[in-house]
């Protein structure tokens, strides 16, 4: 009877694992299909003051992050909103943003979004939106990104949820911004 139990267990545990990854998978493939829809449908800045800015900025707050290992992937997009955004491990911000920030604030905005890509809040969203709504689109996922994407920040469990992950990112851009020696004053 025992070895029949154990037998079960390990039978369990092993279905268990396999449901837990392939819904990893799931919000690993959204989040894929997510970057591969922006490629597609965002205009990438050529302007190579502001992409000199723009990496300069990006390679210093990665060099102070917690992971400096991981692959970020950073893009400057031509848009007159005033936005950054990382979905994955990408990063994405205006080049309007980038030309009107000041000193250092570039800084704490890069460092805002590599925490969000070090701490996987892209598939925390999908697993929350899921969680709530039980099926995700790209344009839930993305929201204002989204080229005439709706945000779903409306729902307020949903905006709770994300008001969460905003302070921790908030708080890790502080701590990268100081490690990178720039002043947050």
């Amino acid at each position: 009877m025992r070895i029949r139990v154990s037998v079960f267990m390990l039978f369990f545990v092993l279905l268990l694992h396999t449901t837990v990854c392939a819904q990893q998978t799931e919000e690993a493939t959204l989040v894929s299909k997510a970057n591969e829809e922006l490629k597609q449908k965002l205009t990438y800045s050529k302007d190579e003051k502001l992409l000199d800015r723009f990496h300069t900025a990006a390679k210093t707050v990665v060099a102070v992050c917690n992971s400096a290992t991981t692959p970020f992937v950073f893009h400057l997009v031509v848009s007159s909103a005033f936005q950054a955004e990382s979905v994955g491990d990408h990063i994405y911000v205006t080049d309007t943003m980038v030309e009107y920030l000041l000193g250092d604030e570039l800084i704490f905005v890069l460092g805002h979004e590599v925490w969000h890509a070090e701490n996987e809040d892209s598939i925390k969203k999908v697993k929350e939106i899921k969680r709530l709504r039980s099926r995700v689109s790209l344009q839930d996922f993305l929201g204002g990104m989204y080229p005439g994407g709706s945000s779903v920040r409306k729902g307020t469990d949903l905006k709770r949820f994300i008001e969460g992950l905003e302070q921790e990112a908030d708080d890790g851009s502080l701590e990268y911004g100081i490690r990178a020696g720039a002043n947050p004053i």
